[in-house]
């Protein structure tokens, strides 16, 4: 029974877009087309963990008139970022984290310098939650309010935060660029490194006042995060987040928003 019941709760997680990692991207890119029509002319892209380009070469492909930042603070995955994109004119790339202030700081990798998508600035999650032999390196840190200060940015159409676990430093280094609604898009991935950095779902919700905050599933829809019950809302298995501003002039295809709430035995 046990055994029948996990399996039946790994499919409905899944359902509303809980571990359900697809490594083809398949749900990112339905997203970035939906997004291609909706977006300024020459839309500016921060992809924040940028790692070796997975994430800028969809952006490139599905809205070609992008204009690009990409950070990457480790050296192995920034070289092969380098190579990735050396002909193309439209991307910025900067070897830092982004986190809450500037600094130095440890960014921790697997044993032996792979570059992998896994690097955090969280200590434990190469050993506690993949098993694997930590290494660690001295990496500068700057602030999205600092960063769009120095290079006169005015407006991020689209900002993508994937940094395994400091995702909330990432915003609270931001907060200037979102109180001034510069911010108009999100996508952020959260998952179980949340647990070693102690961040809810609701920190995101709360630092993101005048978005509404959804889940991305498989399908390309979205699921309504904003009167989920906590239940269904702080999940730790991986998922992409999306916040959108919560003024009515981006509707997307959402499964639950008349429904939010009401599942699970809720009045």
């Amino acid at each position: 029974m046990v055994r029948l019941s996990r399996a039946i709760l790994k499919i409905g997680l899944r359902g509303v877009g809980v571990s359900n990692f697809d490594p083809s991207q398949s749900d990112q890119r339905r997203f970035l087309l939906q997004l291609e029509n909706r977006l300024r002319r020459n839309p500016v892209v921060f992809d924040i963990g940028a790692n070796r380009g997975q994430f800028a070469k969809l952006v490139r492909e599905s809205i070609p008139d992008a204009r690009i930042h990409a950070f990457e603070p480790n050296p192995h995955a920034f070289a092969d970022l380098e190579r990735a994109f050396s002909r193309d004119s439209n991307i910025a790339l900067v070897q830092a984290a982004m986190g809450a202030e500037c600094r130095k700081a440890f960014l921790f990798d697997y044993e032996g310098g792979s570059g992998s998508e896994h690097a955090s600035l969280v200590e434990g999650v190469i050993d506690e939650i993949h098993g694997g032999r930590p290494e660690r390196m001295q990496v500068e840190v700057a602030t999205i309010d600092s960063y769009v200060a120095e290079q006169e940015v005015d407006w991020i159409d689209l900002l993508k935060i994937d940094v395994e676990g400091s995702e909330m430093d990432v915003l609270n280094g931001a907060t200037q660029t979102i109180a001034r609604d510069a911010v108009h898009v999100l996508q952020i991935e959260f998952n179980e490194m949340h647990v070693l950095s102690r961040t809810f779902v609701r920190d995101i919700m709360d630092a993101l006042p005048r978005h509404r905050v959804y889940r991305l599933l498989r399908s390309g829809e979205l699921f309504d995060l904003t009167n989920e019950r906590t239940v269904l809302r702080e999940l730790y298995g991986y998922q992409n987040l999306i916040a959108l501003p919560d003024d009515g002039a981006f509707d997307p295809p959402t499964l639950n928003r008349n429904t939010a709430g009401r599942d699970l035995g809720e009045p």
